[in-house]
């Protein structure tokens, strides 16, 4: 058995770091984790009684056992002062996401080419497509979260282009294949099929003129539904100015439109998807939680037609 000090000192377990007083040296246990320490005999150290000769080296047995780990002497006990100001977890955790939100501003610095103000509308809007196209978890990344009214034009643009064409395609197929299309229309008994075809053309007639006004309508209709998804889906948020901006770059696919028979499908599709990079990449969070802040507005918005007509 090692031998006892006259006085206690004061030790530190390296495993969990509590602190704790202590008469034995030598190889000791923590009394809070039980972790084997040593612990080294302080200098000028007294002793209840002499302390036993240390066997030689040549005679001292050979020991198999992994060394135990030093302890860390204390002379002084900590006071409270020293350890309130010693760093908690809560201040560290609040350090590390001071230091991400600051990487994050720091990354967020990039301004398509529609926002540029050299070149002319048209050179920027192609150009911008193609930023989008060739990479876009890169884009929306480092998309800068500040303007609103650029990203509203281009959006304004495209969708008004979309409806456009929709309209068009819609008006040369009606125009096209009205007998076969009135053949094969079920009507209720009564109800004139020539009547139906007309009110259709005058459906397309005032999507085709009216397209500015539903492109306008449906860019800040989609922006203010995916920001209150964004809100369910998730506690935190970069805003909604953050939120119109990937809308509308969001939009871009819907340029597909101008390709006959599958390019609304496409362009549609293609566009939900990528609003839902968009959100994800502009208010850091995961794409499962922005899948949910787009599907689930729209979801409701689609029953909510259902159930009124």
């Amino acid at each position: 058995m090692s031998p006892r000090l006259q006085k206690p000192v004061l030790a530190r377990c390296v495993s969990c770091g509590r602190n704790f007083e202590t008469r034995e040296t030598g190889q000791i246990a923590c009394p809070a984790c039980h972790t084997e320490i040593f612990l080294e005999t302080p200098a000028g150290a007294e002793f209840e009684d002499d302390p036993p000769a240390e066997p030689s080296e040549a005679s001292s047995p050979v020991s198999t056992a992994a060394p135990a780990a030093p302890a860390e002497p204390v002379t002084e006990p900590v006071t409270e002062e020293e350890e309130q100001h010693q760093p908690s977890i809560d201040d560290i955790q609040a350090l590390l996401q001071l230091r991400n939100t600051m990487q994050a501003a720091e990354d967020r610095t990039f301004r398509p080419a529609w926002e540029a103000g050299d070149g002319n509308p048209a050179g920027r809007l192609i150009k911008t497509i193609k930023q989008i196209f060739s990479n876009p978890n890169r884009f929306f990344h480092e998309l800068a979260l500040e303007g609103v009214w650029r990203p509203l034009l281009f959006a304004w643009i495209i969708c008004s282009l979309a409806v456009l064409f929709f309209a068009i395609y819609g008006l040369w197929q009606l125009n096209r294949n009205a007998a076969t299309l009135m053949n094969s229309l079920s009507l209720p008994p009564g109800e004139d099929p020539q009547q139906v075809i007309e009110s259709l053309r005058t459906s397309l007639l005032f999507a085709l003129y009216g397209s500015p006004i539903f492109g306008l309508i449906n860019v800040l209709l989609s922006a203010g539904l995916y920001h209150l998804g964004i809100r369910l889906a998730t506690e935190r948020n970069a805003g909604l100015a953050a939120t119109f901006r990937a809308t509308a770059y969001g939009f871009a696919p819907l340029l597909l439109a101008a390709i006959p028979f599958i390019g609304h499908l496409v362009g549609g599709l293609w566009s939900l998807l990528l609003q839902i990079v968009a959100l994800a990449h502009v208010h850091r969070v995961t794409m499962s939680r922005a899948t949910v802040a787009v599907l689930l507005p729209v979801t409701g918005v689609m029953l909510l037609l259902y159930a009124v007509l």
